[in-house]
């Protein structure tokens, strides 16, 4: 984490805690759980700290709410049994937990607070993860990654085979668990976009109608989305993740950055995430891809850049290991024609030897690298043509650019390449530690 993210992350810590602290003076339960909360603000305060005396005065404030709670509950045990009530005692509810039905008067019991959906999961809710529209992003639309392609869509295939043939599955249970998958490769490669391909393929051959709402779900979740500094808010997300996707005949989770989920156990504690307990989450996180694969036709999709940071029981629950990796030479030209030919001039001759030229200068460039340099030419292209020809609103062709423009427009490409990063990347030997 950088300083303009722990910054960041202090700053909405320091407000939580504030509102929180301001509402903790409620002589009742729900007090309680508001000095709970503003306990384990401070907490994750004291884990962002840069000096140990920010630090130790997080620590304190943190220790002083945990008192504060101990001592209410002493006196509401206290009032309980001097009020005959004793077996009736409210008890200090765990973060998030709501309170508990007061006694009215006459004594009848007053109905009990209806729950707030997201009071235990802190604001995060399952459904906000769920793609709604169809996108119009398709498996044709992606340029290379052809191996990983062919083996989604093989996958999906077999998936929905699986499903209609219930008699035989039911007697061939291991057969037809759906495979989970791990997609990993440098930044820019594709796994963000090939995911919207897998949204597509899964929301057009499975449409939600009126008469079966629940045919098939696609969630889009960032592994930010669901840890927490708080003590087992991220494990309650996803146990709300998981039941939501079951409702749903045909479905595909997709986890973002899951080195930050999953971490490997087996790090030391500065390589593990900042949440209250990262091996807690890995460990519910494996029994819920599990119960998922037994309770319905779930596919989980994981993401990584790092795939050696992910937990090793995690790297095998998702059996299938597909890499993303820089697009070679012929993957790199078709993205340039499709993208920006009719830039480059206005014969089959003139845009080859423009794009040979960039090619020359684009070892080692990812997809991403790729788009930035078509937008700058689209953007120079267009500018460049209205220029030349004000008045003309009928012009069905661009000027070409000039050698010197494409030069220009390769300025705003930075290239990073890590040699030891990308050898260990497509050695599954050096994964382990």
């Amino acid at each position: 984490m950088n300083d303009i993210e722990r910054n960041k992350r202090m700053l909405e810590l320091e407000t939580e805690y504030t509102r929180e602290s301001s509402l903790a003076h409620e002589r009742n339960v729900d007090g309680l759980t508001h000095h709970l909360y503003a306990a384990q603000a401070q907490y994750a305060l004291a884990e962002l700290a840069t000096t140990e005396e920010s630090r130790a005065m997080h620590l304190q404030l943190a220790h002083n709410h945990r008192e504060l709670v101990e001592a209410r509950k002493k006196l509401m045990r206290v009032a309980s049994a001097l009020n005959g009530t004793e077996g009736e005692a409210q008890q200090a509810p765990k973060a998030g937990q709501p309170q508990a039905a007061k006694k009215a008067e006459g004594g009848k019991a007053a109905p009990a607070q209806e729950k707030k959906p997201n009071e235990e999961l802190r604001g995060f809710d399952p459904e906000n993860c769920r793609v709604k529209d169809v996108p119009s992003v398709t498996f044709d639309d992606i340029t290379g990654s052809r191996e990983t392609i062919k083996a989604l869509r093989k996958a999906f295939r077999h998936n929905e085979e699986l499903f209609k043939y219930k008699q035989l599955t039911a007697l061939a249970p291991l057969a037809s668990k759906p495979d989970h998958h791990l997609m990993y490769g440098p930044p820019g490669t594709g796994k963000s976009f090939l995911c919207k391909a897998i949204a597509h393929e899964i929301m057009t051959n499975f449409p939600n109608t009126e008469e079966n709402p629940n045919n098939s779900a696609f969630f889009n979740v960032n592994s930010a989305e669901i840890c927490s500094p708080f003590y087992a808010v991220a494990e309650k997300r996803l146990e709300a993740l998981f039941a939501e996707a079951e409702k749903y005949a045909h479905c595909v989770i997709c986890i973002d950055e899951m080195e930050r989920l999953c971490p490997d156990r087996n790090a030391s504690g500065t390589e593990l995430n900042a949440v209250a307990d990262a091996v807690a989450i890995v460990t519910r996180m494996l029994q819920l891809i599990d119960g998922v694969t037994g309770k319905c036709n779930a596919i989980i999709l994981c993401a990584t850049n790092y795939p050696w940071k992910v937990d090793k029981a995690m790297r095998d629950r998702l059996s299938s290991k597909l890499l993303l990796d820089l697009p070679d030479t012929d993957a790199k030209r078709e993205f340039l024609q499709k993208k920006v030919g009719i830039f480059l001039g206005n014969t089959p001759e003139t845009q080859a030897e423009a794009i040979d030229y960039l090619l020359g200068q684009l070892d080692n460039a990812s997809y991403r690298d790729l788009d930035t340099l078509a937008q700058t030419i689209q953007v120079t292209g267009l500018h460049k043509t209205i220029a030349n020809h004000p008045g003309e609103y009928d012009l069905a062709q661009f000027d070409p650019l000039t050698r010197e423009e494409l030069v220009q427009a390769m300025a705003n490409v930075v290239i990073a390449y890590d040699e030891g990063y990308h050898a260990r990347l497509k050695d599954p030997s050096r994964w382990s530690h």
